[in-house]
């Protein structure tokens, strides 16, 4: 049986008025200091605070040494790394299949395209989802347990296979989140 949760429905102990207007693609990414496509598609990326990435067109699949960086995949583009490596900020208007990851402080994903989680992400320390309205994640694995540094606005589509765990944190839900288990929300 799947728990569905539709339309402005607080699913934490917190209520978040409006949406975070700190990240937006068109500001974040609007001077990246590397443009990548099919034909120039890196191997890997290792990265500083400094750098912004645009993908345009093409699959990147290698992996990603964060180092609190900028990521921007525009609609042409598919982001699929073997693996993630510390914080980054990542803005998805085309695809994003992430690979089991921990997310440290500070990271950030604010998706208009789709993402699709291979495993549950883990969260250590504060991160900020934000799912805009042409948005869908998709979040893979039996068990998905999201703790207190989260802040998640959702106006698109959330669809989450297994149970979902909220342990605090903040989740403002304008949309659909499906969840395929139990939900268990605690403060």
């Amino acid at each position: 049986m799947s728990v569905v949760v539709v339309a402005a429905v607080l699913m934490t102990t917190v209520l978040v008025a409006g949406r975070s207007a700190d990240a937006q693609f068109d500001v974040d990414c609007a001077t990246p200091t590397q443009t990548f496509d099919a034909s120039n598609m890196p191997a890997d990326l290792n990265l500083t605070p400094a750098d912004v990435i645009l993908f345009t067109g093409g699959t990147f699949t290698g992996p990603v040494n964060g180092g609190g960086a900028t990521i921007c995949v525009d609609t042409a583009a598919t982001f699929s790394p073997s693996l993630i490596n510390g914080q980054v900020q990542l803005f998805v208007r085309g695809t994003a299949v992430l690979p089991q990851l921990a997310a440290d402080s500070g990271a950030l994903l604010d998706n208009e395209g789709t993402v699709t989680f291979l495993a549950p992400p883990n969260i250590n320390g504060l991160a900020t989802v934000i799912n805009r309205s042409t948005g869908v994640i998709a979040v893979g694995g039996a068990n998905v347990s999201l703790g207190p540094g989260l802040v998640l606005t959702n106006d698109g589509v959330i669809d989450v296979a297994g149970s979902l765990n909220l342990n605090g944190g903040t989740v403002t839900n304008n949309a659909t989140i499906t969840v395929g288990g139990p939900l268990n929300i605690s403060a």
